[in-house]
């Protein structure tokens, strides 16, 4: 028996003299990568991950309705609500669809991500998230809502 390094982590191991890796912990991870790497998890092949991102998507727009269908007088409350929402880590899809770069910086020309398909007259509900927090914590959305331990300025001395 001769002294071997695992080709994943690098550890000097004994064994028989076709064993490559040093645990099966190894052997499944370094088979995991090189999958991975032929075959990324994204939606373009795997039918599991597009679903997940048709519902997020789709949970956006009804978001948006909501908030464009209510009178203006209501829309900053209903804003508070979902980022209170998205905060409290109750709700973390909400949370990654506030967050969400493709929704924050969301081009004009991709309409399917407005609502109405109408990137002229409305923003995504992460865009209208993100400018509700410039407004009221002067933070962007991605801070207010990992940021838990962070409260806006209200003017109180204590």
């Amino acid at each position: 028996m001769t002294d071997k390094h695992c080709p994943k982590c690098g550890m000097a191991f004994y064994g028989r003299s076709n064993k490559k890796f040093c645990s099966s912990k190894c052997r499944k991870l370094s088979s995991q990568q090189t999958v991975r790497a032929t075959t990324p998890v994204n939606s373009k092949n795997s039918e599991c991950k597009k679903r997940e991102q048709y519902e997020l998507f789709d949970t956006a727009l009804r978001l948006a309705e909501i908030l464009y269908t209510l009178p203006p007088s209501e829309r900053l409350g209903f804003m508070e609500r979902l980022i209170l929402m998205a905060r409290s880590g109750e709700h973390p899809k909400l949370k990654q669809i506030l967050t969400m770069p493709t929704l924050l910086n969301a081009n004009r020309k991709r309409k399917s991500l407005f609502w109405r398909r109408a990137p002229a007259n409305h923003r995504t509900i992460s865009q209208a998230a993100n400018n509700y927090c410039k407004r009221f914590w002067k933070r962007n959305v991605i801070f207010v809502v990992n940021n838990t331990d962070y409260e806006p300025y209200t003017g109180e001395v204590i």
